[in-house]
């Protein structure tokens, strides 16, 4: 029996960013949507996510998402609000900006939760405030965060891979210094 997929949520940054140009970030979104594809994930929508992804969407992204849903590869984990969730998160950031930053955001963690606990975005800011909450919000750590325009990443070796949990890829990891 083969192995079930998993499931992932793509924030809209990436459908907006995958447009057809030669910019890197476009091309490296594109890459990582067509692999993703070719891979036969899953993508994660919650209202709010879909929501998002119709406001920001390429044309690729468009297409892609229409040929997702065609193959039956979308997983709607429905309404996902969590209140006490966002009040811890909101809880860890002193600063106004970041709290909105992660309150905008946080639909992002709780599509994730509700699923494989994965998140593809391009938001660096929001990962580092995420990454410094999972150090209080312990259902957070787990979660695995991707950029697919961080080379160094090595998202399509990833994908191909079967989206390991890769444990420094995790919010909650903490790199131990020798």
């Amino acid at each position: 029996m083969p192995k079930p997929k998993k499931a992932l949520v793509v924030d809209a940054s990436v459908a907006r960013s995958a447009g057809i140009t030669d910019h890197p970030t476009s091309i490296h979104c594109r890459s990582f949507l067509t692999v993703f594809k070719e891979q036969g994930l899953l993508i994660v929508m919650s209202p709010e996510i879909r929501a998002e992804w119709e406001k920001h969407r390429s044309n690729f992204s468009y297409k892609w998402l229409a040929q997702m849903k065609a193959r039956r590869r979308i997983v709607d984990v429905g309404n996902v609000k969590d209140d006490l969730l966002r009040e811890r998160i909101d809880k860890t950031s002193d600063k106004e900006k970041g709290r909105r930053a992660m309150e905008k955001d946080c639909l992002l963690l709780e599509a994730a939760l509700k699923s494989d606990h994965r998140v593809a975005s391009l938001d660096e800011t929001v990962r580092n405030l995420f990454h410094h909450a999972a150090k209080t919000v312990r259902e957070i750590r787990s979660i695995v965060w991707v950029n697919p325009d961080k080379e160094e990443e090595n998202v399509i070796a990833w994908l191909q891979n079967g989206v390991p949990a890769d444990k420094k890829r995790q919010l909650g990891y903490v790199a131990v210094t020798p």
